[in-house]
């Protein structure tokens, strides 16, 4: 059985779910990709922690003009040093593409799943406007040894990560341990850009809750091993008023995807902590995933993100 395929799958087509996404006044295009859940399943839809990332990426592009700013701001916008990105569980390519289309020629970001859904990536790639990075499809199946090497020797040269990007990718159990020790492997001194202490892969992460006790063991493993922060949003200031820092994708921020009354959505910031370079990685799932632990996640949700 294919993971892409669950027993009594039942989904539709997502849609951007704000207004302020669906103008075609912005200067930045909207990426349209075609969702092919009939072919692909589960990796054929746009999940709704995609369009909380795109909210961001887009938010200090000036011909954008959104009437909000972020905290800390999104990193993959700065513009002092070329980019090179990978995006884990591409599905689609809806984020992947946002995040060239935000980028410049020197920059590439390579867009990667399981091998029988690149096919629909190198179809929405070729049939994408996206022109301003460059844009590569690989195959790579989580806790794969071998499908981060490859991409390491033969996309990176040398060149090394700057950033990874996750959309809507903790949700399965199973699919947890695999998910946690790609993280690691791309993380490691050999992938960085600049493999220096306080300057390693940034990895950028929106997430839906939607199921708290399959979910939380995955961040309290990975709290052991990355330091990671939420991303904070605000209506920009106008002359003689501004607005407090809210969690983005609260409800009360204005950006949940969700629009039913609970705080569901996040964006994280995360780096490896530098002391985890040198530990072991435990060969046991049930090692990885338990053996160290770490209460950030949970401190946020029990503060409710009221700080």
């Amino acid at each position: 059985m294919s993971l892409n395929f669950p027993p009594g799958l039942a989904i539709s087509p997502s849609q951007v779910p704000w207004e302020e996404l669906k103008g075609s006044d912005d200067a930045v295009e909207e990426v349209r990709v075609e969702q092919d859940i009939s072919n692909f399943g589960i990796a054929g839809r746009i999940w709704e922690a995609a369009y909380l990332m795109r909210m961001y990426l887009r938010q200090s592009l000036p011909s954008v003009g959104l009437d909000v700013e972020f905290d800390p701001p999104c990193s993959l916008l700065d513009r002092k040093s070329p980019k090179v990105v990978v995006e884990l569980g591409s599905g689609t390519g809806y984020v992947g593409l946002e995040v060239a289309r935000c980028l410049s020629d020197r920059d590439t970001v390579i867009l990667t799943d399981l091998k029988e859904v690149c096919p629909n990536l190198e179809r929405n790639v070729s049939a994408s406007s996206v022109k301003q990075a460059k844009v590569l499809v690989r195959p790579l199946g989580w806790g794969c040894f071998d499908d981060g090497e490859k991409l390491k020797v033969e996309d990176l040269r040398g060149s090394g990560l700057s950033h990874i990007v996750c959309s809507d990718l903790v949700y399965f159990p199973p699919l947890l341990p695999p998910l946690l020790r790609t993280l690691l492997q791309l993380t490691g001194s050999s992938f960085a850009s600049e493999p220096v202490a306080g300057r390693n892969v940034e990895i950028i992460i929106s997430y839906k809750i939607r199921c708290l006790e399959f979910e939380a063991p995955f961040w309290s493993a990975f709290g052991a091993y990355f330091n990671f922060e939420p991303v904070y949003s605000r209506r920009k200031r106008k002359k003689d008023s501004s607005e407090e820092w809210i969690r983005f994708g609260a409800t009360s921020s204005g950006w949940d995807v969700g629009r039913d009354g609970e705080e569901k959505y996040f964006i994280f910031i995360a780096r490896r902590k530098p002391e985890s370079l040198e530990w072991p990685i435990p060969e046991r799932d049930e090692e990885l995933m338990n053996g160290r632990g770490d209460s950030t996640f949970e401190t946020l949700l029990l503060l409710d993100m009221d700080i």
